[in-house]
């Protein structure tokens, strides 16, 4: 009987040399870069060089077995090795994403430096199958990839879903107040909550805390003044005393009713926009992607700041929809950027204020 856990999908590849000379996981993150900048399919070609760009949590993404503390650790280690190169190569004064390219003259160089021994956690020899023949030294630098990876299928410390909960909770629920600090016990909570109570779906999560939000009893405005904490609104007993609207006030059986937003009032927000033909051809588009519903909801702030090559570089009004929209409209907001131009393969999210943002749309707009 096949396993899912052996190789049936593209592998990550790593030379058991270049893991001597630089490190275990530095070997598995620069081959991988190495991949994003062959030239067959990377045209970002500036400063006579081919520069791939990944935020950390995207390169996290490719390596599910690592945390994202992890991957930005070895990133730094790879800098401080000068074996790549990190820059902000974008003029707009928004978007301060780094770009990475390879030195491959320095990696030239690391060849003839010292194997670095020990970079690893040991791992007792006698602990590792052994083959006819194989007594060789990458031999036990192939059984410790294989344990590393293993070891490490859990991520370590905070699971981005609960990342994701937090944020939506400190964005709706705290606002201004104290900000909610994510721990690795509370991620295992939420982790662990989401899945009990709702669906595995972080849409549900988000629909829960704006009904809290919409409760004045919850939100403080009671004649006591409490306000609702997330330790409060975690347990179980009263998730289901909100779910049966003990605690509902007029604004959100108001919104029951009123609960999808119309095409009209969709529309009248693109008909504002003044003198940005690119954000009113991706409004239009993502309208029909995504529904009026959650283009009301996340979208109505939303504008194309630039579109350089094959890159856009979009502008939102809340700083957790840096990872939060990509995560749940990936798809949607890059089928809707090729309705701009279709040679379109990435685009970048900026947190604007909205009065900075005044400063770089023309003067004719009015947000609305």
């Amino acid at each position: 009987m096949a396993s899912n856990l052996l190789i049936d999908e593209p592998p990550l590849q790593v030379l058991p040399t270049l893991a001597k000379k630089v490190g275990l996981n530095e070997a598995i993150i620069l081959q991988q870069m190495h991949y994003w900048l062959n030239p067959n399919h990377n045209k970002n070609l500036i400063k006579e060089r081919h520069w791939v760009y990944n935020s950390y949590d995207e390169w996290q993404q490719q390596f599910p077995f690592w945390s994202k503390e992890t991957v930005k650790r070895t990133i730094t280690s790879l800098e401080k090795q000068e074996i790549i190169y990190s820059e902000k190569l974008s003029d707009h004064k928004f978007n301060h994403r780094k770009w990475y390219t390879i030195n491959y003259e320095q990696l030239q160089a690391v060849e003839k430096r010292p194997d670095r021994s020990g970079q690893n956690d040991p791992i007792e020899k006698n602990n590792l199958t052994r083959s006819e023949g194989s007594n060789c030294t990458d031999h036990y630098i192939e059984q410790r990839i294989l344990t590393e990876i293993t070891q490490k299928n859990t991520p370590e410390g905070c699971a981005p879903s609960s990342e994701i909960m937090i944020n939506f909770w400190n964005e709706v629920i705290e606002q201004k107040s104290r900000k909610v600090h994510l721990t690795p016990k509370r991620s295992y909570r939420l982790e662990k909550l989401l899945k009990s109570h709702f669906a595995s779906n972080e849409e549900n999560w988000t629909a829960y805390c704006s009904r809290i939000a919409l409760s004045p009893f919850l939100m403080g405005k009671g004649k006591q003044g409490w306000k609702v904490t997330l330790d409060w609104a975690t347990d179980p007993q009263n998730i289901q005393k909100i779910f049966e609207g003990n605690f509902d006030g007029e604004d959100y059986k108001q919104k029951v009713f009123t609960e999808h937003y119309s095409e009209q009032n969709a529309l009248e927000v693109i008909h504002s926009i003044k003198n940005d033909p690119n954000t009113k051809v991706f409004l239009n588009h993502l309208i029909q992607e995504i529904g009026c519903h959650d283009f009301m909801n996340f979208f109505t702030r939303t504008r194309v700041l630039e579109v350089k090559s094959n890159r856009a570089t979009l502008s939102v009004s809340k700083e957790f929809y840096v990872t939060y929209l990509p995560q749940k409209f990936y798809q949607n907001i890059l089928s809707s950027l090729k309705a701009v131009e279709s040679e379109i393969e990435f685009f970048d999210l900026v947190f604007v204020q909205p009065e900075e943002l005044s400063n770089v749309l023309p003067t004719s707009e009015k947000l609305p």
